[in-house]
């Protein structure tokens, strides 16, 4: 794949990491929220298994936004590094290009 336009790609890194921020700050509202509904349904005075059930959902809430915030992290990380050596690539080429000596070419 060719990258044209650096400026694009650290832009779609920008937005990769500002989701991570919303999905780390919604994610944790929501496992606030079960993490509450768990300690209702472990009460002594209720007799069954939502309890147990809901505490599953709950961890799993919490590691699937763990694990989202970081692919969203990685994103942004990648993203920003290719733009990067990309920019440094393309600035050493000209350089390099800048100080060979011109040479007489039949193309003109």
């Amino acid at each position: 794949m060719q990258i044209e336009d650096p400026v694009s790609l650290r832009a779609a890194g920008t937005g990769a990491l500002e989701m991570a921020g919303e999905l780390h700050a919604k994610g944790n509202h929501g496992s606030e929220a079960t993490s509450c509904a768990v300690a209702w349904f472990l009460d002594p005075f209720w007799f069954g298994e939502l309890g147990g059930a809901l505490l599953d959902v709950s961890e799993r809430w919490e590691e699937q936004t763990k694990v989202l915030v970081g692919l969203c992290r990685d994103v942004h990380a990648n993203c920003t590094e290719t733009a990067n050596n990309y920019t440094k690539a393309e600035s050493a080429n000209t350089e390099t290009m800048k100080s060979v000596a011109p040479l007489h070419t039949p193309f003109g």
